[in-house]
């Protein structure tokens, strides 16, 4: 059979996923897809997970999982809708304590052959999991259970004016601190960014950090894959180390941040890893700001120091409400720990469940707020 390439699937493939505008209506046409046939009896899974029923997981499974002929009949779109579903039944054995692929040898040519066309792992990923997934009745969960849904809302809401504030940090580059427009496109960043802490504040006012803990990010923990470890969905596989990136760090060498950065990129798309080695190891825009300071500092008065000092302001400002967003977060992953650890031994087997979905230790989280901060004084210290 010859693989099917719909209208989509040639936008994908020509132009990425890169531009901010039509990148939400690809997300949205591949939630609309449901190409295992599958959205009536995938509403069963949140009953088989209460009752721990295994089996009639892993029946539900074998009944809908395609085979390789048909995943590779397949187009885009429809791998990575494949790919969303398979992935609740993923997570769903995992949490239950039983390796998918052991327990269902089948799956291993077919997440293969997903992950590889896909340019992505071979197992969903919070993309899978949260934008590709479909809204009201369609909608897949691992429990159904208000905290969940609201989970997956919190970074619905959060990732589409993440993208868009990357695309403009994006266009910053192009620009110069020394130019007006430079702080203009920055202002188009701030607005949009105002969506991400959006998305923070959801999941803290209707996530249970108890219930996460306890039970939600189970379904999370990794997988085994021809002898390779994948993480599952998490919180953490947001792009937000990209928008770090462009706004600040690109040229940081702090081993461990970068091993963080790093860790993350083949769980994006591959427009997030494009941009990512595009600017690694070049100057940030906080350190173009920066430069752009001392070169015409000399003359405080001069249209080129007004405009940069303009630009520096404006930065300031994208950088502060970076920090309005990772601070809750922070906060918020504590909780989490703080109630999966209270009052409990931690036996050996379960020592990666001290890390978060991700699989770092809460410690990452304040080491990367540190170097944002670090980076903020400088900028505030370049300014006086």
């Amino acid at each position: 059979m010859t693989p099917k390439t719909s209208t989509i699937t040639t936008q994908i493939v020509e132009y990425g996923w890169r531009q901010a505008e039509c990148w939400h209506q690809e997300c949205w046409y591949v939630s609309t897809l449901d190409p295992l046939g599958i959205d009536q009896a995938i509403k069963e899974l949140p009953t088989l997970n209460k009752n721990k029923d295994v089996e009639g997981i892993v029946a539900l499974l074998r009944r809908y999982l395609p085979t390789p002929d048909l995943v590779n009949f397949f187009d885009f779109p429809e791998m990575l809708a494949c790919m969303r579903d398979i992935g609740l039944f993923l997570g769903s054995l995992k949490r239950h304590g039983v390796e998918p692929v052991e327990k269902v040898p089948e799956l291993e040519p077919v997440l293969g052959i997903l992950g590889e066309k896909t340019n992505m792992p071979p197992r969903d990923t919070l993309f899978h999991y949260t934008i590709w997934n479909p809204s009201g009745d369609r909608l897949r969960t691992y429990t159904g259970t208000p905290d969940e849904i609201a989970l997956i809302q919190s970074v619905q809401m959060a990732m589409r004016p993440l993208i868009e504030s990357i695309h403009h940090l994006e266009e910053m580059h192009e620009s110069d601190p020394l130019d007006a427009q430079f702080a203009e496109i920055g202002q188009a960043a701030s607005e949009a960014f105002t969506g991400v802490i959006s998305g923070i504040v959801q999941a803290k006012r209707y996530v249970s950090p108890h219930y996460f803990a306890q039970e939600l990010r189970l379904y999370y923990d990794p997988i085994i894959w021809k002898g390779d470890s994948y993480y599952g969905p998490g919180a953490v596989e947001m792009p937000m180390f990209l928008f770090d990136h462009l706004l600040w760090s690109s040229e940081i060498t702090d081993s461990k941040y970068v091993e963080f950065k790093k860790a993350y990129l083949a769980f994006n798309q591959p427009f997030v890893r494009e941009l990512y080695d595009r600017f690694e190891g070049k100057p940030s825009l906080l350190q173009k700001t920066i430069s752009a300071l001392e070169t015409t500092k000399d003359n405080r008065d001069s249209q080129e120091y007004l405009c940069a000092k303009n630009s520096a302001k404006m930065l300031l400002g994208v950088c502060n409400m970076l920090k309005s967003f990772r601070m809750p977060h922070k906060k918020i992953a504590e909780e989490s720990y703080k109630s999966q650890h209270a009052g409990q031994s931690q036996p050996p087997q379960e020592a990666q469940r001290s890390h978060g979905s991700g699989g770092y230790t809460i410690d990452i989280l304040s080491h990367v707020l540190a170097l944002n901060v670090a980076s903020i004084d400088a900028l505030e210290e370049a300014m006086k």
